[in-house]
């Protein structure tokens, strides 16, 4: 199992999207277990892009929702860098 540790930028993001909006709150929570139980199963989507962190993977919080995220020194640590949309003005991939 896989430990999930979180950068400044994903939790401002974060609170930001989030707020007010307790399902959306829940799906993350979904998202997060199964990151941690298998960042690679099939429902995550995941994939490695460049952005301007580098080489860094790509997960499917939702149709649009996006989360950035690194292997933190070849461990079982998964850093959560950022997350946003997939397109348009609120994208991850800018």
């Amino acid at each position: 199992m896989n430990r999930i540790t979180y950068t400044r930028r994903f939790l401002k993001s974060y609170q930001k999207k989030t707020k007010n909006r307790r399902k959306l709150q829940k799906t993350y929570e979904k998202f997060l277990k199964k990151l941690t139980e298998d960042s690679h199963e099939k429902s995550l989507q995941t994939h490695k892009v460049h952005t301007r962190f580098g080489l860094v993977y790509s997960s499917s919080v939702t149709g649009d929702i996006r989360v950035l995220w690194i292997w933190w020194n070849g461990s079982n640590e998964i850093v959560l860098l950022e997350t946003g949309g997939h397109e348009g003005m609120n994208s991850v991939y800018r």
